[in-house]
């Protein structure tokens, strides 16, 4: 099923991050199938450090360190999970007008701007 992504990363929005983590939805199966290619090295997953403002503020808030922990692992420098920083150039041009095309799908549209901020292919998961 992965062997499609071998040579482009795929893109980790901050709700599979947290799916992941927190476990009982819908999309469990698939998600620990993909951390099993990533242990595998099969696959390679990257997100942004805006995934990380995005992530955090709940599991600081309940003062859990258990739970704190399980999120920080994932954004540890030891985590196979690539964090990539957003630069003012990138948040600024996904400003620019890209006409969200319904047809095309989320996927094919995150793509598109990726790919206006002259950055490799990659797959939005």
């Amino acid at each position: 099923m992965w062997a499609r992504y071998k040579d482009r990363p795929i893109y980790l929005d901050s709700n599979i991050i947290i799916y992941a983590i927190e476990q009982g939805s819908q999309w469990a199966e698939t998600i620990r199938a993909l951390l099993g290619a990533v242990d595998a090295d099969d696959v390679r997953v990257v997100t942004s450090e805006l995934t990380i403002a995005e992530v955090m503020p709940k599991p600081i808030s309940f003062k859990n360190p258990d739970y704190l922990e399980k999120y920080q692992s994932f954004f540890s420098p030891l985590s196979p999970l690539l964090t990539v920083p957003v630069s003012r150039d990138i948040l600024l041009s996904s400003c620019h007008p890209v006409i969200y095309r319904p047809n095309w799908g989320l996927n094919r549209w995150m793509r598109s701007m990726w790919r206006l901020r002259g950055r490799p292919e990659v797959s939005i998961f």
